[in-house]
């Protein structure tokens, strides 16, 4: 009996040590949730990478302005300037200005040339003489600083998020052309193409 009776103490003692270790190990559980959501938004809201309005033109020698430039926030044209001798030149100055939420990194640059023709007045160069003055002349689309744009030039989107630009077009102090009448000079399109770096 006594054996017994100890079989019932020790099975009530395992009892109340398994009950002891469910009761512990619940008092030591805790469930975590984590819940939210994601909003996609459109791109117009994290992207925008644009001109700013060119400032007025600097002018060298004797050239004056014809036409100010129409601008929108990703196109710069028609501007037209008179040149009327040797020395003469137009400079224009213009910002690209990253005002999204993600950094551009320039992934294609063309820059446009100049190309001369005979004007389409009543007094016009001959071909030769646009030929030759094409040669005297200089275009340039460079940082205000006079380097160099090149692919893969970033511009972030927080600090320094506007790279300062420059459009020249000059006309050589030393060029013996003379024109017997108008010549049109064009300077052709330039694009930069930014992508999110």
């Amino acid at each position: 009996m006594k054996d017994r009776g100890f079989k019932v103490i020790a099975i009530a003692a395992l009892l109340l040590a398994v009950v002891g270790l469910t009761v512990a190990y619940a008092s030591y559980t805790e469930t975590l949730k984590v819940s939210g959501t994601v909003t996609a938004k459109g791109s117009n809201e994290s992207w925008d990478v644009h001109f700013t309005t060119p400032s007025e033109p600097t002018l060298g020698g004797i050239a004056t302005v014809g036409t100010a430039p129409s601008t929108t926030a990703t196109v710069i044209s028609g501007f037209n300037v008179n040149f009327f001798a040797p020395g003469d030149s137009v400079e224009y100055n213009f910002n690209v200005v990253n005002a999204g939420m993600l950094d551009a990194k320039l992934t294609a640059v063309s820059l446009g040339s100049l190309s001369c023709a005979p004007g389409n007045g009543s007094k016009n160069a001959t071909t030769e003489e646009a030929n030759a003055l094409c040669a005297d002349l200089t275009f340039k689309l460079t940082y205000a600083d006079g380097t160099e744009i090149k692919q893969n030039d970033v511009i972030t989107h927080s600090s320094n998020n506007t790279k300062a630009l420059k459009l020249v077009v000059s006309w050589k102090t030393d060029s013996q052309v003379t024109l017997s009448g108008d010549a049109v000079v064009t300077v052709g399109e330039s694009t930069l193409t930014y992508t999110q770096a």
